[in-house]
């Protein structure tokens, strides 16, 4: 039986918190996950939205005999700070103060880094202030924090143009595609004009610096000279992310990569397409009835063990 014990660590003046979960047998190898974006814990948990997608990955690892670390973000579970005003640089530098951590415990032989999604983008930049064996990028993007971002909306706003019957009249009648990518423009403009860690608008409070920062990030700038084995995984009903990333994630680093058709963005298995005007409850419904894609899992194992 896996033992979990709580791992904390001091990072720009804020007290940081994991959990170091660990196999019956001793391990040899570690993982540290870096979550994907959102206010989401070491779980992969939202106040609105409970995945448990870390803590599945964790069980999953520690089963083939891999400790694991996992840890809440600044400002979410048991971290301190403040979640909207934390900047995509200070996630960097929080997730560099972990990698080193775990490495300094002295327990494991080799440590790698697995980054979903968000974590994705995080992983390189963190690997080139404190190196390790290898990196996982999974269900993440390959270009700019910009690119992703316009791909997600140009997605959406195509899903709004293609709805058909009652819904798609009432679309239209509403202009909601004009309405969505007016708004979506008036957001960035003044997230633009203010250097405030933290934006009120419409009455909802948003993380501008981190937008900024994500906005300006380029992968790319981060992907020369990586070490360590590298491995990039994509699926094939993923709507978030742009196909084809995982590729060219491995084309520009010497990794593999690897692309499970019916595999979601949550790592379960979809073998629909996913709309993104109904994706939290379509993602809701398969969190419940199915666990992470076997594929995914078998591919892991195969390999960590080469």
């Amino acid at each position: 039986m896996n033992k979990e014990q709580e791992m904390v660590i001091q990072q720009a003046g804020f007290k940081l918190s994991g959990t170091l979960s660990l196999p019956a047998e001793p391990a040899h190898t570690a993982v540290m996950l870096i979550a994907g974006s959102g206010k989401v814990d070491r779980e992969g948990n939202h106040a609105k939205f409970k995945s448990n997608i870390y803590k599945d990955l964790s069980y999953f690892f520690n089963s083939i005999g891999v400790a694991v670390l996992r840890y809440d973000k600044r400002g979410t579970g048991k971290s301190e700070g403040v979640y909207n005003e934390t900047g995509l640089y200070d996630f960097i530098g929080d997730a560099a103060a972990w990698l080193k951590a775990l490495k300094e415990t002295g327990l494991f032989k080799q440590v790698i880094v697995v980054g979903h999604s968000e974590g994705t983008i995080i992983g390189p930049a963190v690997l080139k202030q404190e190196p390790a064996d290898g990196f996982v990028f999974l269900c993440g993007s390959s270009g700019t924090g910009a690119e992703m971002l316009s791909y997600q909306n140009e997605w959406l706003r195509k899903e709004i143009r293609e709805t058909n019957g009652l819904k798609g009249l009432l679309f239209k009648a509403l202009k909601v595609e004009k309405k969505i990518n007016k708004q979506t423009q008036a957001v960035y403009s003044k997230i633009a004009a203010t250097s405030d860690a933290e934006l009120k608008y419409r009455g909802v409070k948003l993380n501008a610096k981190w937008m900024r920062e994500m906005n300006n990030f380029d992968l790319r700038d981060y992907l020369s000279g990586l070490s360590g084995k590298l491995l990039a995984v994509e699926g094939g009903k993923d709507v978030q992310v742009k196909p084809g990333s995982a590729q060219d994630f491995a084309e520009k680093t010497g990794g593999e990569y690897l692309v499970i058709e019916n595999m979601n963005h949550l790592l379960r298995e979809r073998t629909e397409s996913h709309s993104l005007l109904g994706l939290l409850k379509e993602y809701k419904k398969e969190l419940k009835d199915k666990p992470l894609h076997p594929a995914l899992l078998d591919s892991l194992l195969e390999w960590i063990r080469r």
